[in-house]
């Protein structure tokens, strides 16, 4: 969902259920860019999925997750925040 200084505030539910809080800044939809070479798009529903989970890895990491992307990707089970979806499982 975007919020009012445009970023998306997004909940990634992970497969041991719990939960992380993660705020998409701008430095997390560059590292899209330069990771993909293209430019992210406005919307989070326009990005390809592995774009999406690259950008929420990327702010996972600033909160301090240290593991590799593909690592991170096997134990993310669901995204709570996407199209306005606050709704948890």
């Amino acid at each position: 969902m975007a919020g009012a200084s445009g970023l998306h505030q997004l909940t990634l539910v992970y497969v041991d259920e719990t939960k992380q809080e993660v705020d998409l800044r701008p430095i997390d939809f560059v590292a899209v860019e330069r990771k993909f070479g293209n430019r992210p798009a406005a919307e989070l529903q326009n990005l390809a999925f592995e774009e999406l989970m690259y950008l929420c890895w990327h702010a996972s990491k600033r909160l301090g997750d240290t593991g590799s992307f593909d690592k991170w990707l096997e134990n993310v089970a669901s995204i709570d925040g996407l199209d306005g979806d606050d709704s948890s499982d």
